[in-house]
């Protein structure tokens, strides 16, 4: 990764796994090799966990919370958000 990943590492019973760091990508990576399946931006740098879970329609869904600053890595300072993708 290109820069820190302080967000915990989220694993799914897919075998997917989700990260993302303090630039604010989010990566979903191939649990197995380790390669990358899918990645996005968010506004701000992402800090905290990654939350998966289903909606009642068993769809699954994926939040991370971005906008986090840091006294210790220069980020670019935005107002915090949730970030909700759904899966398919």
């Amino acid at each position: 990764m290109p820069a820190p990943v302080v967000a915990a590492v989220t694993p799914t019973a897919g075998g997917v796994l989700f990260a993302a760091d303090m630039d604010g990508n989010v990566y979903a990576l191939d649990a197995s090799t380790g390669a990358t399946v899918w990645q996005t931006r968010t506004a701000g740098a992402v800090g905290g966990g990654i939350v998966s879970y289903a909606i009642p329609s068993g769809a699954q869904r994926i939040a991370v919370a971005a906008g986090m600053t840091s006294p210790i890595w220069p980020v670019k300072e935005v107002n915090a958000e949730v970030v909700v993708y759904g899966l398919k």
